[in-house]
């Protein structure tokens, strides 16, 4: 008789053994998880660092463009130079003027092109974070999970008398 009672403690055991063991292996699959995240997040802010100096670049260089613009407007010569050059003045300034739209154009297009990389790195940054986050959520609960599988582990080998007494101690204990 006492055979069958330990065939009946140890089927127990045995699945809270084998439970424990795939919770750890859960656990050390979603730790793996959480250091690539990491690894990705490193990645991800060096360009996002490369992603703000190529903005703070390119904004710096529209903005001087824009003030290049706004002085060689003032600067359009008159009837009078027109006249005492045969209008090579005004043609001189066209075409001036032509070279910093184009210059203008090129900066707003880099520029543009600038601000969508960093949105893009900080959108992605942002993805990453979530994904680290749920997987450090997971593993606390496997965590969880396996401390209760442990303790279950340790009733099921001790056997019902120990059951018992952590049934008469629970009280006292809340």
């Amino acid at each position: 008789m006492s055979g069958e009672h330990e065939d009946h403690v140890t089927q127990p055991a045995d699945s809270a053994r084998g439970r424990l063991a795939a919770l750890q292996q859960d656990a050390a699959a979603v730790y793996a998880v959480i250091a690539q995240a990491d690894e990705n997040l490193r990645r991800l802010a060096v360009r996002r660092v490369a992603a703000e100096r190529d903005l703070r670049l390119w904004g710096t260089r529209h903005l001087v463009a824009a003030k290049v613009a706004a002085a060689h407007a003032l600067d359009r010569p008159g009837p009078f130079a027109q006249l005492t050059t045969r209008f090579r003045a005004g043609q001189e300034w066209r075409a001036r003027q032509n070279a910093i739209e184009a210059v203008i154009a090129e900066t707003d297009g880099s520029l543009g092109a600038a601000q969508h990389a960093l949105n893009a790195v900080r959108a992605e940054f942002a993805v990453t974070v979530q994904a680290r986050a749920d997987a450090v959520a997971r593993l606390r609960r496997l965590t969880a999970e396996c401390a209760a599988a442990r303790d279950g582990d340790a009733i099921g080998r001790d056997g019902p008398a120990v059951e018992a007494d952590c049934d008469r101690q629970r009280p006292a204990c809340g």
